[in-house]
């Protein structure tokens, strides 16, 4: 699906609040941060935010798959 500039960004904020909802399934949030990623990709200013929303108490109520993971897909950027 294609979205314009104004979309993404909705979409990354409402991916962003997903995020930091620790208590949510695990899987959605890794869906979530799974397009955060592809936006950083497009977007490498959002790399800072990407950054803080890494932070331990973030990853602290993921599985332990999902954490390992995300924390190679935080190495690759």
């Amino acid at each position: 699906m294609e979205l314009d500039e104004e979309d993404e960004g909705i979409l990354f904020n409402e991916c962003v609040s997903l995020w930091g909802k620790t208590n949510i399934r695990p899987s959605v949030r890794y869906s979530a941060f799974m397009f955060m990623n592809k936006m950083v990709a497009r977007y490498p200013d959002l790399m800072h935010e990407i950054e803080l929303l890494t932070e331990d108490h973030y990853l602290e109520t993921l599985s332990p798959g999902i954490k390992l993971a995300i924390k190679r897909i935080i190495k690759k950027i």
